[in-house]
């Protein structure tokens, strides 16, 4: 991505590229596969990928929705956080814990009661 792409991200998507190149966690999984430190949009791409795939569960909210049953949940690696439903398509991601708490409560607060 040249220097022009990075700028036109928007700043959630700039800061975290900034915190992903700060992590250990992050790089050294990057570099391990063979990933181009200079690429950043091949790396926020990974980054995203990576996180989805080895953030554990921090919390964990019950929902019911037209579907059912559906959990809510704020996962973390590396202090980036994401909250993930099954209902919903997620792709923000927070560098605060208490940001994440916040999207997880305007989702699962919509959706508290056991309709049956």
């Amino acid at each position: 991505m040249s220097k022009l792409a990075y700028l036109k991200l928007s700043e959630n998507d700039r800061l975290f590229l900034e915190r992903v190149t700060q992590s250990k966690i992050f790089m050294s999984a990057y570099t391990q596969q063979g990933g181009d430190t200079s690429n950043y949009l091949e790396l926020f791409d990974f980054a995203l990928d990576y996180l989805r795939n080895e953030a554990e569960t921090i919390e964990s909210h019950d929902a019911w929705g037209s579907g059912g049953h559906f959990v809510v949940e704020i996962r973390e690696l590396d202090n980036i956080f994401f909250v993930a439903a099954i209902e919903f398509d997620t792709e923000r991601f927070h560098l605060c814990l208490k940001n994440a708490q916040w999207e997880a409560e305007d989702i699962y607060s919509n959706f508290v009661e056991d309709p049956e």
